[in-house]
């Protein structure tokens, strides 16, 4: 029988679930209002995810931290084309 890797709680955080999910609804929703929700919530979730990526560093996997800043990336530039483009806020690139 093979070795089990032990998961920190860091890595499978609600947090890091939370964001991920935020942005496929944000990617299938039309409903403006939903949009400004989302958009509000995934700031929200990006944020902790990010302070919590920072105190664990040393509890995960720097490969997995990477992979999941650069998904974090996308869920931001995500977020400012939604705010500029259905939301109206000026484009701040």
């Amino acid at each position: 029988m093979g070795a089990m890797k032990k998961t920190s709680s860091a890595e499978r955080s609600t947090d890091g679930q939370n964001w991920e999910r935020l942005v496929d609804e944000l990617r299938r929703t039309d409903d403006i209002e939903r949009i400004r929700e989302l958009v509000m919530l995934l700031e929200e979730a990006v944020f902790n995810r990010q302070q919590e990526l920072v105190l664990h560093a040393d509890k995960i996997d720097r490969g997995k931290i990477e992979q999941e800043e650069s998904g974090l990336r996308s869920a931001l530039d995500l977020m400012l084309e939604m705010k500029t483009k259905k939301l109206g806020f000026p484009d701040i690139r």
